[in-house]
């Protein structure tokens, strides 16, 4: 799931427009957490009762963002390898 939220953000840039990414998850889903920290997206905060879901459920919401600048800078960091 990490490489594929990878390549979304980076199709997604391949836009000259587009200058900032933002996403958001439900705060108890760790997973989606890890992804999203993993592609380098900055936490930038909890929205309290973001979302109703159908059930009739309230959830706060994790958010975060990803610059071009940052993209690309992450892009140009040398792989690390277990052969330090």
């Amino acid at each position: 799931m990490t490489e594929a939220v990878g390549l979304m953000i980076r199709h997604l840039f391949d836009d000259p427009g587009t200058e900032l990414i933002a996403m958001d998850h439900f705060v108890e889903n760790w997973g989606s957490r890890r992804v999203i920290e993993k592609n380098g997206f900055h936490y930038e905060g909890t929205i309290r009762q973001k979302v109703r879901l159908y059930t009739g459920e309230v959830k706060d919401c994790r958010c975060y963002s990803i610059t071009r600048a940052e993209f690309e800078a992450l892009q140009n960091q040398a792989p690390i390898t277990g052969n330090a």
